[in-house]
């Protein structure tokens, strides 16, 4: 399980981009464009919303985890968020995707316990936060009307970021190598 985690952390959209990558081979252009430019949407304000709560509550993390300011508290749990409540909205728009989405989103969840970078409130939280706006957005994105052009190009995004993303990560964020997890954390 510490390879699992360790990869989690260095890779989080990793799964997600491979199964986008299915998703837009085998489903409409149209169904594509609507589902990845409101994910983008989504993850951004997500994002935005976990880290704006990290720097407002400032709960200490069970072990350290990152040198970057902004993601260095616990609560709420950010992978737990994003990827949970990207589920959850995933499954309002099609539900075979977002039902295969749901066990990872629990693979990350017991990552961040098992790596001890969080606690079990923090994944709790992120976790309900993550949920709730999934479902939220999934209704607010039914009435955004957007032009073609400004989906579109969302949704070319949401494929164009994440190797960037990687890039960043790997060269400026300290997160420690496997070595560094501990053996074996309490769940």
């Amino acid at each position: 399980m510490r390879h699992l985690s360790y990869l989690i952390d260095r890779f989080p959209e990793a799964p997600y981009y491979l199964l986008s990558i299915t998703y837009l081979l085998f489903q409409p252009p149209a169904d594509s464009i609507y589902l990845f430019s409101g994910a983008l949407i989504f993850v951004v304000l997500s994002f935005g919303l976990g880290v704006a709560l990290k720097l407002a509550l400032k709960t200490e993390r069970p072990n350290y985890y990152c040198s970057l300011p902004a993601v260095e508290y616990d609560v709420p749990s950010l992978h737990t968020l994003v990827s949970l409540g990207g589920a959850a909205y995933v499954y309002t728009v099609n539900p075979h995707y977002g039902f295969v989405l749901f066990p990872i989103a629990l693979a990350y969840m017991y990552a961040r316990l098992e790596s001890g970078f969080h606690s079990k409130k923090a994944v709790f939280v992120g976790a309900v936060l993550g949920v709730s706006l999934g479902y939220l957005f999934s209704i607010v994105n039914l009435f955004l009307f957007l032009p073609v052009a400004a989906r579109t190009m969302l949704a070319v995004l949401f494929f164009a970021l994440p190797p960037f993303t990687v890039a960043f990560r790997l060269k400026h964020v300290k997160i420690g190598s496997l070595d560094d997890l501990p053996v074996h954390q309490k769940v």
